[in-house]
């Protein structure tokens, strides 16, 4: 029987990629389930693509538990683990379509099981759950830092889990439901999917050349030449076990780690490597500010800046695909948005309104309408900005729905930004404003964006990224820089630079703030 055994694990195993979307036949089937469901789009993306987590006669079951074998399943799909030459767990079939998976996991370290007993078909915990992609996402958890401390029901997360649990928590993978992570709480089907879809913009399954940038991590699990070209990669690049062919790398910027677990060769051609060296605090403001574990640094080379016949700043390379923007409000008064638009500018930011710095009251712009339709009207992608003194969660949730409410009427491609900023005043609400709460509120006012349907996105400065936020707290959110300079000198990530308060373009009376964005957040709408 061992013999056997063994065979049926190798012979499986050398054809698994291939043949797991013959095996799950239900893959490719439409689902009565999903019409309308709030993971449809992720489970669609990742059904039809990637052939992951198939349903039953034409069901997908979001609401369903999920089990341990059917995650170790997703895992050996998108990682293509080796061969595992016996099966260490007596409470696995020989039979079951699962078998393979569940004993290439085991062999890999990423599932240990409890001794002799995988447990295949008990639902999976939140905290397993979140131990088994750290093991499979290979993390060290030596450096998992005390992220689970944040959520009020910590101590009831085992002490196997706490490492796991604080550094996919750091990462912004797994998040709590009203500040409790809920360890011994399981996860449905639509639930796991969306935590992979969240955490994996592209899977590269057929060889070839590619270019696109990823907002988030990529998998690499071809087993033909993959090429890719002139791309960012916002997340960390995975090359899976079963890869043999080269890798290669043209030009490619990873701004987090690349994991190759498999022996290709990764062959880098002019790649931008790092930019921004790391380093363990920043001098600011005549202060050391220490670095935060886990953020992206920023990936901009002062050399390739550069400002063209217009006087605009400019990014000269394939990996971004830069626009030259204007933000207004009130102060600039009638604008003359058919005469913008001719004159090279590629986006607009419109203020919505603000909240008063003393009173509280929330105030819509004497411009907004005007601005918002006129720069439509002349074909110009839009975004919008809410100058926000929010001193609490709530009264941000307060400025997003009155933003929301203001803009329904109008098709936006660009951010919906949080734009806090202190007033120099004696009489000022927000003053001795704590960073938690700040933070709180900035985080408050991004999840109703994005549960909108929205791309949320901050804007801070210099002295509010250092001195104000805690950076940890809002990391995951786009990021609108100011900094009035030739460079921008911001240690960390960032996806729109506002460069100048002092530009001029013509059908703006006066100056105007100029921006660049590295990202077409209209190619992305």
């Amino acid at each position: 029987m061992a013999l056997s055994r063994v065979r049926i694990y190798r012979v499986f195993s050398i054809f698994f990629c291939t043949l797991l979307l013959f095996t799950w036949s239900t893959a490719t089937m439409a689902y009565s389930d999903i019409d309308g469901h709030w993971a449809e789009e992720a489970v669609r993306r990742w059904r039809d693509e990637y052939g992951m987590l198939p349903g039953v006669e034409g069901r997908f079951r979001p609401t369903a538990e999920v089990t341990r074998a059917e995650v170790a399943m997703l895992l050996d799909r998108l990682f293509c683990y080796p061969e595992a030459a016996v099966m260490p767990f007596t409470d696995v079939p020989e039979d079951a379509v699962y078998a393979g998976a569940v004993a290439r996991l085991a062999a890999a370290g990423v599932l240990l099981g409890d001794g002799e007993y995988a447990h295949p078909m008990d639902t999976i915990t939140r905290e397993q759950a979140v131990t088994l992609l750290a093991r499979a996402f290979g993390f060290d958890l030596n450096l998992a830092g005390s992220a689970a401390d944040t959520y009020v029901d910590a101590d009831s997360i085992s002490d196997w889990a706490y490492d796991a649990v604080s550094l996919m928590t750091a990462k912004g993978y797994m998040q709590g439901n009203e500040n409790r992570f809920q360890p011994k709480s399981t996860i449905t089907r639509a639930e796991m999917i969306t935590i992979f879809d969240n955490i994996f913009g592209q899977v590269y399954s057929t060889g070839g050349v590619y270019s696109e940038y990823q907002y988030r991590s990529v998998v690499v699990n071809a087993d033909a030449p993959v090429l890719l070209r002139n791309m960012t990669i916002r997340g960390d690049l995975y090359i899976a076990h079963n890869v043999t062919n080269p890798v290669t790398l043209d030009d490619v910027v990873v701004q987090g780690e690349v994991r190759n677990f498999s022996g290709a060769e990764i062959l880098r051609f002019s790649a931008l490597s790092e930019p921004t060296p790391p380093q363990d605090s920043i001098l600011y403001a005549s202060r050391q500010i220490p670095v935060v574990d886990g953020l992206a640094r920023n990936p901009y080379r002062g050399e390739q800046f550069y400002q063209d016949e217009r006087g605009y700043m400019r990014y000269d390379t394939a990996h971004y695909d830069t626009m030259v923007g204007v933000d207004v409000s009130a102060w600039q008064k009638d604008i003359d948005w058919d005469l913008v638009a001719e004159q090279g500018i590629d986006y607009a930011m419109i203020r919505v309104g603000n909240r008063g710095y003393t009173e509280g009251g929330l105030k819509l712009d004497d411009y907004f309408t005007q601005n918002i339709e006129g720069a439509l009207d002349a074909g110009l992608p839009v975004g919008v900005y809410f100058f926000s003194q929010a001193i609490s969660a709530e009264e941000a949730r307060e400025e997003a729905r009155f933003v929301l409410d203001a803009i329904r009427d109008y098709e936006l491609s660009f951010p919906v930004v949080f734009d806090w900023e202190p007033v120099s005043s004696d009489d000022a609400r927000t003053k001795g404003l704590s960073a938690e709460t700040l933070s709180a509120a900035a985080v408050a006012f991004c999840e109703e964006v994005e549960a909108a349907g929205y791309t949320p996105m901050i804007y801070y400065n210099l002295h509010m990224a250092y001195l104000r936020y805690d950076l940890s707290v809002i990391d995951g959110y786009d990021v609108w820089l100011a900094q009035y300079a030739e460079l921008p000198e911001y240690y960390y990530d960032f996806q729109m630079w506002q460069y100048t308060s002092d530009g001029t373009v013509p059908g703006i009376p006066g100056a105007v703030d100029l921006n660049i964005s590295f990202v077409n957040y209209a190619k992305d709408a």
